[in-house]
């Protein structure tokens, strides 16, 4: 576990300056219109959507509560009230979604756009503009059409997670898995897609990080890319070796990341900065982003 003083460090010591050219664009309108109308909890959460949407050349994300509480440094029951303040604003639409079971899920959130705006940013040429493209911005398109092509979209996630699952336990030594570890190791992957809300880069970007950590299954990656580790369904995953194995991977973690945590402030600035290097991905997220953490405690290696 972290140390507290560890935990309370200055975010920003030894900060040596942004690097570029990665860019998010926020539209003028925010700046000079909006944002002192905004309190400093509803700036923060709009800036982290705006990150998420513009900043990927979208006009919507798939988030969870929990991921936008940490990119904005935020509680959970605070994102929950600004977002609504913010849809009663008229900033945002938010596209709800429930489990199975009834339980919140996922939302979807889309920045409200002015009908006939096809631009992000508004440059003096045309060079300085970014045009979305129809794929990136589609039109108008009914219930049912939305429905078809997010199930579409889904079954192409999800068959690339059973890729993903099978490559992992690949690279991790097992060529021809048993069936409950391939079970495991996708059900863990699509946990983090369909419930956490992580994208498919950032998945995959665990499952590297976790090979490189010395994982010996799956349950290392809820670790490395944030969450806490799911515990075996008993009804489906009975047995001590399993619960064996999470243990192990859960006491693997604490010991690397001890390690990290030991290690004098400015060791792990340098390897902070040699993980970004190493990764685009990783150079995307803020130094205190789970996966940039995670990918420099692989630096240190066994």
């Amino acid at each position: 576990m972290p140390s507290k003083s560890n935990q309370a460090r200055d975010p920003f010591a030894g900060f040596e300056g942004y690097t570029s050219p990665h860019y998010t664009q926020v539209p003028d309108q925010f700046f000079d219109e909006h944002m002192r109308h905004l309190s400093g909890a509803e700036t923060k959460i709009m800036l982290v959507l705006f990150r998420q949407t513009l900043g990927w050349k979208k006009r919507s994300e798939k988030m969870s509560v929990p991921q936008i509480a940490l990119r904005a440094g935020s509680g959970e029951s605070t994102v929950r009230r600004v977002m609504k303040e913010l849809e009663e604003k008229g900033l945002v639409q938010v596209t709800r979604h429930t489990t199975q079971a009834g339980d919140p899920d996922a939302n979807i959130y889309t920045i409200r756009w002015s009908q006939n705006e096809r631009t992000m940013g508004r440059g003096s040429s045309q060079k300085e503009r970014t045009v979305l493209s129809e794929e990136e911005d589609p039109p108008l398109i009914s219930g049912a059409q939305e429905h078809k092509q997010t199930s579409d979209k889904e079954k192409s996630s999800h068959t690339d997670l059973a890729d993903l699952a099978r490559s992992f336990l690949e690279s991790i030594g097992y060529p021809k898995p048993s069936r409950m570890k391939r079970e495991r190791a996708l059900r863990i992957l699509t946990t983090l897609l369909d419930e956490d809300a992580y994208t498919l880069e950032e998945i995959e970007t665990a499952c590297k990080i976790a090979a490189e950590l010395g994982a010996h299954g799956p349950e290392l990656i809820p670790h490395v890319i944030g969450q806490k580790a799911a515990e075996p369904d008993s009804k489906r995953e009975v047995g001590e070796r399993l619960r064996e194995e999470q243990a192990e991977e859960n006491q693997r973690w604490e010991s690397l990341a001890a390690r990290f945590d030991a290690l004098p402030a400015s060791a792990q600035r340098k390897l902070i900065k040699q993980a970004r290097a190493a990764n685009q991905i990783i150079a995307q997220r803020p130094n205190d982003h789970p996966l940039v953490r995670a990918a420099a405690i692989a630096l240190l290696g066994e």
